[in-house]
């Protein structure tokens, strides 16, 4: 799988279609499901350092582990 990352624009434009299916306080971060396309989204914050973690970035993931078939 092509590692795909969506910031600015392109993170807000994806994110209105997505359904929220988890989050995970603790780690900051919020999976998603794309339900046109069955494509699974994280959105993540990789900028731990900076103050509130820094931009937020959308990055397309495989399947998670804790979804069953």
């Amino acid at each position: 799988m092509n590692t795909i990352i969506l910031t600015g624009t392109e993170f807000d434009k994806k994110l209105q279609y997505l359904r929220l299916i988890k989050k995970d306080n603790l780690n900051w971060e919020i999976y998603y499901i794309d339900d046109s396309t069955g494509e699974y989204w994280l959105k993540e914050y990789p900028q731990s350092y900076a103050h509130g973690g820094g931009y937020p970035q959308l990055r397309l993931i495989e399947k998670p582990s804790w979804i069953e078939d």
